[in-house]
């Protein structure tokens, strides 16, 4: 007789076995690493920001600022992208589809600092309750750091 423990370890280990496959196979590209596993992330990457082809998108040295334009504020009450939900600045850190990931591909050190400016700023998000009231003069000034971090990132 099986402990339900041992039930539930297996039920975890299949679930993840069958997303997440151990070594994926490699789709054929020159400058990055994109794992098949990813498709899902992908499609629904394309869906949130309207971009038809990633993997292009991938390919051109203004994709940060191109996405953060696109991406909306933090709001812990919408669904997860995978749901359904909208592109945020979470997914820009995320390390399954943001900057510096398989899917994103190596970051220029002009990503990686504009990463470092969108930390800050997200974490100033979440930390001043910016997602409750999305208007208020904080989340305000935020949003216009990102601005600023976009024409930074165009220069």
């Amino acid at each position: 007789m099986r402990r339900s423990s041992d039930s539930h370890s297996q039920g975890i280990e299949s679930f993840t076995r069958d997303r997440y496959p151990a070594e994926p196979a490699r789709l054929k590209s020159e400058n990055m690493r994109v794992l098949d596993g990813y498709n899902v992330h992908i499609t629904h990457l394309q869906r949130a920001t309207g971009v038809t082809d990633w993997l292009a998108l991938m390919q051109r040295h203004d994709r940060l600022p191109l996405l953060l334009q696109v991406a909306d504020p933090i709001d812990i009450g919408a669904p997860h992208l995978l749901d359904g939900g909208p592109y945020t600045w979470s997914e820009l850190l995320c390390n399954i589809v943001g900057i510096g990931s398989d899917i994103w591909g190596p970051p220029t050190d002009l990503e990686l600092a504009g990463r470092s400016e969108l930390t800050d700023i997200v974490f100033e998000w979440l930390g001043m309750g910016c997602w409750s009231e999305p208007d208020g003069e904080i989340a305000t000034e935020l949003k216009r750091r990102i601005h600023l971090l976009v024409e930074n990132l165009n220069q």
